[in-house]
């Protein structure tokens, strides 16, 4: 589950600050998604300057924005249908 691997990533840590990695990387997600990604492809053709070496599907990015969106503004609604999947992998990850 690609949401329970983002909040198992210590730049998502929870916490009551926002890590200013998070932000960079949610920021450069959201820029690189203005464009449209492709999120039906398995094929990992997205590369983020603050993780480098390291390619991304579109699925996986969009999965990253929403939580790193979540993290940064709790109660702002990223208008992609993940909700369930976040609500089922913050109980995973003991955050709920």
């Amino acid at each position: 589950m690609v949401i329970q691997t983002d909040l198992d990533d210590h730049r998502y840590a929870t916490g009551t600050k926002v890590s200013d990695e998070l932000f960079d990387i949610t920021a450069e997600i959201a820029l690189l998604g203005h464009t449209g990604l492709g999120h039906a492809s398995p094929e990992r053709k997205y590369t983020l300057d603050s993780i480098p070496g390291e390619p991304f599907t579109g699925l996986q990015l969009m999965c990253m924005l929403y939580v790193g969106l979540k993290r940064t503004a709790p109660d702002l609604d990223p208008g992609m249908p993940f909700a369930d999947a976040y609500r089922t992998a913050l109980a995973m990850h003991g955050s709920a």
